[in-house]
C-alpha cells in the first residue's frame, strides 16, 4: 500500500469514528444538538426526628416497676430515691434531681441506665443494662419535657 492510500485509509477510519462519536451522543448532522442534563442524586429528604408520644403511666412507670422499684419504691429507697411514683422521679435523691426535663444529655438517669456513668453508680445495679427501647423511651419522655401523662 502506497502512503498516499494510508494516509486517506486512517483519515477515513478517523471520519468514520467522528461520526459514530456523534451519533453516539445525539448529535445528528448539522441541528444543534441539545446538552443532556448531567443526572443528579435523588434529594436526601430530611432525617426523621424520633418524638415522644407515650404516656408516664404506660410507658415508663412499667419500665421503673420492672427494673427499678425492688431498690427504688416504698420498702427500699437507696439513696433516697424513689421510683415508684412520678413525685419520686421528680423529686430525685438525697443529693437532688435526677431528671432535667427537656435535657436527657444532663439528666443523672439516663448516664447510669445507659451506662456512661461510673460503673459502680451504672443501674440497674449488679443486673443486665434496660433494653434499648426502654432507655430511648425514658430518654424521649425526658426530652419532651419529662410530661405526667
Amino acid at each position: 500500500m502506497t502512503l498516499l492510500k494510508s494516509r486517506q485509509r486512517i483519515a477515513q477510519l478517523l471520519v468514520a469514528l467522528v461520526a459514530l462519536g456523534l451519533v453516539a451522543s445525539g448529535c445528528q448532522g448539522g441541528a444543534a444538538a441539545t446538552p443532556t442534563p448531567a443526572p443528579t442524586a435523588a434529594p436526601v429528604p430530611p432525617a426523621g426526628k424520633v418524638v415522644w408520644s407515650g404516656t408516664y403511666s404506660k410507658n415508663i412507670q412499667p419500665i421503673f416497676n420492672q427494673y427499678c422499684v425492688s431498690c427504688h419504691g416504698p420498702s427500699k429507697a437507696e439513696n433516697g430515691l424513689r421510683l415508684d411514683s412520678y413525685a419520686g422521679v421528680v423529686k430525685g435523691t438525697l443529693h437532688g434531681p435526677v431528671v432535667v426535663p427537656g435535657s436527657p444529655t444532663t439528666s443523672a438517669l439516663i448516664s447510669v441506665i445507659k451506662g456512661t456513668a461510673d460503673p459502680s453508680i451504672q443501674m440497674p445495679h449488679g443486673s443486665q443494662p434496660l433494653p434499648s427501647q426502654d432507655v430511648q423511651n425514658i430518654t424521649l419522655w425526658i426530652q419532651a419535657g419529662a410530661p405526667n401523662d
